[in-house]
């Protein structure tokens, strides 16, 4: 398998997308309905998590940004 710069667009999934989008691009390339949900939430977790994110510090967390 060989990675190119072209072909990243093309198979990624954008804010704009139904599920069922992402379902039928998850599905092209192997994956399920149960990857999907895996791999959305561990990147939303991610974010959230961020040192550097000021909602998840001073929201979620009760900090106070300095």
């Amino acid at each position: 398998m060989v990675s190119e710069v072209t072909n990243v667009r093309p198979n990624m999934v954008d804010t704009s997308f139904t599920v069922d989008d992402m379902i039928k691009i998850f599905s092209s390339k192997g994956l399920s309905l149960e990857d999907l949900v895996i791999l959305s939430g561990i990147h939303s977790w991610k974010i959230l998590s961020s040192e550097d994110n000021s909602f998840t510090n001073s929201t979620l967390r009760g900090k106070k940004r300095r």
